[in-house]
């Protein structure tokens, strides 16, 4: 390069290269901006003849750091992962994080299969329920006692990372499921958002007629109609009807909660078509793109949703129950994030998990993600989708696996595809998720 002839006199030479320092630093190292402001610096250097020294200071802070691995259950957060990821780097330049993505559906088995070889990352994260408990009965993670601040997690996800005495994590969001539907279609057919049963069929109906596709019901892998039951029949028992199902005194083969998976089937004619073999991710996608007017659909995937259409207009509303008198949710946790017992790293891994329930990453949480799991957090200015999420979930109820009494329902209801194909009625589908049901009389 030839030398410029123009070439700033040392004073303003001297701010050049502080001007180049101050941005490496405000860039706080992210992995987009790490080279970038690096190669200002260095550029910075060179018309001074040399590095400067916080310059040098800087590099090697950066060659220093630590990488610490996690995984993650949702490909299509990889954007605001990347985002939450790049704050904690800013504010804590000595670490790196490096995220790998799975598939939902996959991600148990690739877990297993890594914890088994000894692969496992520094951070686990482990769906809702009781596999984090099994980990720190198996010694598989490490107490992290005074270290999370668990006062700051909300009821549902203290719960989960606390017990036999000791704090184990912390999650990162809470999800919860409702009812997504297509603004812009609602609004050229004059369609109200349903508030009973009745109104939700009769929307259908007025769909369909007019040539739109009702609902979007991917039903391979039976995620979604396993959420679409639960949540009819949620709307029926309400708060005190589950917690009696839990504890054995009602169950899901009386007449009355028997409606719930009757609805479903009634509602089959409104689905999208060849529904039966279409996916989860696929049935997203149709809805993301505007194929289908409504889905059920959880607070974290709008992000997937924009994603695959970043002009999606969509609205949140909860499922009616079939007599109007209230709408329910269900809301769950996603990963549980705890520090692998055999991670190299485990503060640095440590440093990660107690700051995911601080305020920056929740608040990112809260406006672009899901539901914050940090008490006082809130979603931002213009961002109604998230506070029509907010709104829907009072009331809610557990998502069903999520509680020790239910947790087998899942897993039995994605036997029960039969429902769609006339070899299982509404009765012998109820029967089916209630044989999975082990009662307590504690719940």
């Amino acid at each position: 390069m030839t030398q410029d002839p123009n070439r700033p006199r040392r004073g303003e030479r001297e701010k050049a290269e502080a001007r180049g320092v101050d941005e490496v630093f405000e860039r706080g190292f992210t992995r987009a901006g790490a080279l970038r402001g690096v190669g200002g610096v260095l550029a910075a250097g060179a018309l001074a003849g040399a590095t400067p020294a916080f310059a040098r200071d800087a590099i090697r802070v950066r060659s220093r750091a630590t990488t610490i691995t996690t995984w993650g259950n949702h490909p299509e957060w990889k954007g605001v992962m990347e985002k939450i990821v790049d704050v904690f780097e800013k504010s804590h330049p000595g670490i790196k994080v490096e995220v790998t993505y799975k598939p939902t559906a996959q991600y148990n088995a690739a877990l297993n299969a890594a914890l088994a070889g000894g692969a496992g990352p520094d951070v686990i994260g482990w769906n809702e329920g009781t596999s984090i408990r099994t980990a720190a009965k198996n010694k598989q993670i490490i107490a992290l006692d005074g270290k999370v601040p668990v006062g700051r997690l909300i009821p549902a996800a203290r719960a989960q990372v606390v017990f036999d005495g000791h704090s184990w994590g912390s999650a990162l969001d809470a999800y919860t499921v409702g009812i997504f539907y297509q603004r812009p279609i609602f609004k050229k057919y004059g369609i109200k958002i349903p508030t009973n049963w009745a109104q939700l069929i009769a929307a259908s109906k007025k769909l369909q007629a007019a040539g739109v596709t009702p609902w979007a019901m991917p039903a391979k892998d039976m995620i979604i109609p396993y959420f679409f039951y639960i949540l009819a029949a949620s709307s029926i028992l309400g708060q005190d009807g589950f917690r009696q199902l839990r504890q054995g005194k009602r169950k899901l083969t009386e007449p009355q909660v028997v409606r719930a998976a009757q609805l479903m089937i009634d509602l089959q004619d409104y689905y999208n078509e060849g529904f039966q073999a279409v996916s989860y991710a696929e049935g997203k996608a149709l809805f993301a793109q505007g194929r289908t007017a409504m889905l059920i659909g959880g607070s974290a995937d709008y992000a997937g949703y924009k994603q695959v259409n970043p002009k999606v207009n969509v609205g949140v509303f909860g499922f009616p129950s079939p007599s109007g008198n209230r709408h329910v949710t269900v809301t769950g946790l996603d990963l549980n994030y705890s520090v692998n017992s055999k991670s190299s790293h485990k503060a640095e891994a440590t440093t990660f998990v107690a700051w995911l329930s601080s305020r920056a990453p929740q608040q990112i949480v809260a406006n672009e993600l899901a539901r914050p799991i940090a008490i006082g957090v809130t979603p931002g200015p213009g961002h109604r989708v998230e506070s029509e999420m907010v709104a829907a979930g009072r009331p809610d109820v557990p998502v069903w696996y999520s509680v020790p009494e239910t947790g087998g329902t899942f897993g039995a209801a994605t036997t029960g595809g039969g429902i769609f194909t006339g070899d299982l009625d509404a009765a012998g589908f109820a029967k089916l998720v209630q044989a999975s049901i082990k009662p307590s009389s504690k719940a």
